[in-house]
């Protein structure tokens, strides 16, 4: 009885503030979060055009190593994923090797980066909370995804502001910022759109 109280208290107070619920996303099979890469204080661009799956008014996204997620119409900072259970490690282990200071690597193979004046273990930062940096982290829509090297808090603190806040438009769970671009349908045929 409490429970309910609370509920109808709760609808009371949203409705007198003029408040609505959080919109939820239509299809929660095709979700979206915002993420950054920093390496010894340079954020890493995943806007180039061999991180790209293509358009996403694209029927499929042939290019891209794994359909069901990827990065599309040069936006380098918002991950779709078309399936659910899909990890983050997932997501970069199906990008191309990247070049940094003139080496090719797998992003996922350096949870720990060499750098000139030692080794700093990267982190992982979930909607500005260090979370452990495993590789089975599945990301929740709307989630944003910094993943850093940094360990002065003030370029801590720069680096979480800086992560974009764009996939909410994506996801359609923030109408009152307008329409979100158009994108296809690219589904796992076990998990069909909506």
């Amino acid at each position: 009885m409490k429970a309910l109280k609370f509920v109808i208290i709760s609808t009371l107070v949203f409705a007198a503030c003029g408040k609505a619920e959080p919109a939820l996303n239509p299809d929660p099979n095709h979700t979206h979060a915002d993420f950054a890469v920093w390496i010894e204080g340079k954020q890493l661009d995943f806007a180039r055009d061999e991180y790209m799956s293509g358009s996403s008014k694209d029927a499929e996204h042939k290019d891209a190593l794994s359909p069901h997620l990827h990065l599309h119409d040069t936006n380098g900072h918002v991950i779709h994923r078309h399936k659910p259970g899909l990890t983050l490690t997932d997501f970069f282990n199906s990008m191309p090797s990247m070049r940094y200071q003139g080496t090719d690597f797998k992003f996922m193979d350096c949870f720990t980066c060499q750098h000139a004046a030692g080794t700093y273990p990267v982190k992982l930062f979930v909607n500005g909370e260090e979370q452990p940096m495993g590789s089975l982290y599945i990301f929740a829509d709307d989630d944003k995804l910094l993943i850093t090297d940094a360990t002065d808090p003030v370029e801590l603190r720069k680096q979480i502001r800086m992560v974009t806040d764009e996939a909410c438009l994506y996801s359609r769970t923030c109408p009152e910022r307008g329409d979100p671009p158009t994108e296809s349908c690219v589904a796992d045929p076990e998990v069909p759109c909506m």
